[in-house]
């Protein structure tokens, strides 16, 4: 497969990432969060980032199996992962401090 292919199916990939965890973020989880009490106060572009990177993740997870080369790529890298740690600790951190700080 040609390398721009790979890099438009890659571009498309996050950007539904980005579109589905826009929505999951706005109409998900910050009414969930209104509804145990905690304050978000501030932008929430952080969090919907953070949900993104982890609808991301699992897709990148569940379908690496059945998929070439840029996937198994994904899974060797320790960005990859580290940012996938990052978002679980931005989207779980307000339930333990009671608020979104950023």
């Amino acid at each position: 497969m040609s390398e721009w292919k790979l890099t438009g199916i890659v571009m498309v990939e996050v950007l539904l990432a980005l579109f589905i965890g826009l929505g999951l973020t706005n109409f998900g989880l910050l009414p969930f969060y209104h509804q145990l009490g905690i304050v978000v106060g501030g932008d929430v572009w952080i969090v919907w980032f953070a949900v993104a990177t982890i609808l991301f993740s699992v897709y990148t997870v569940l379908f690496a199996s059945r998929v070439h080369y840029p996937m198994k790529n994904r899974l060797k890298s320790k960005l990859f992962w580290l940012l996938w740690l990052a978002s679980i600790i931005v989207v779980l951190l307000p339930f333990i401090q009671g608020e979104v700080l950023f």
